[in-house]
């Protein structure tokens, strides 16, 4: 459990590779003082399996969850803003998308193997898939995505060989370079 006070003075941040490489962290529990995870403030914890987010969290860093071992996480409905790779290479196989939700950095969930349906729907600021947002997700089966979503990065659903529903790219207006390459398509 992380405080939400030192010293008398509430904990907002916790910062830039705070907890990096730090193999023993199994849960960690966030205070509701804090507000934004930073760069790498949870990267190679490798058995971090737990992680309870404070609901007034509204940015996660750019690779603040690298190679952790979590499965399922809970994003409060104040965020904001997911940064670069915040979720790449984790153990993911269920994560939900908060209203609110603006901002996606390139490959938030590159390489997360286990992550099979997201669902982009309750995004209603969110107008794009990102670059390399889902590759080189191997399970990934079904994408679902909001009536503001009308852009998608390059190489944003790249090399996912499960992925069987393509019934979202129809909402999609812009593709950027490679945005679908190597997919299960037979037609489109």
């Amino acid at each position: 459990v992380i405080p939400s006070e030192i010293d008398g003075l509430p904990v907002k941040y916790i910062w830039d590779d705070a907890f990096k490489g730090n193999t023993t962290l199994e849960s960690v529990t966030i205070p509701d003082t804090v507000h934004t995870i930073g760069k790498n403030a949870f990267n190679g914890c490798s058995n971090l399996k737990e992680v309870n987010l404070p609901e007034d969290l509204s940015n996660i860093g750019a690779y603040a969850f690298v190679g952790t071992a979590i499965e399922e996480i809970e994003l409060p409905s104040a965020v904001e803003n997911i940064q670069a790779y915040a979720f790449k290479d984790t153990a993911l196989s269920k994560i939900n998308m908060p209203a609110p939700l603006t901002g996606l950095g390139e490959g938030v969930f590159y390489n997360c193997d286990s992550l099979t349906e997201i669902d982009f729907s309750p995004c209603v600021s969110l107008g794009s898939l990102g670059t390399k947002t889902f590759q080189g997700c191997d399970s990934l089966e079904k994408i679902t995505v909001g009536e503001k979503q009308k852009s998608i990065g390059s190489y944003a659903v790249t090399d996912c060989p499960k992925l069987s529903d393509l019934s979202f790219l129809s909402q999609f207006t812009n593709y950027g370079k490679y945005a679908l390459a190597n997919l299960p398509l037979t037609e489109y």
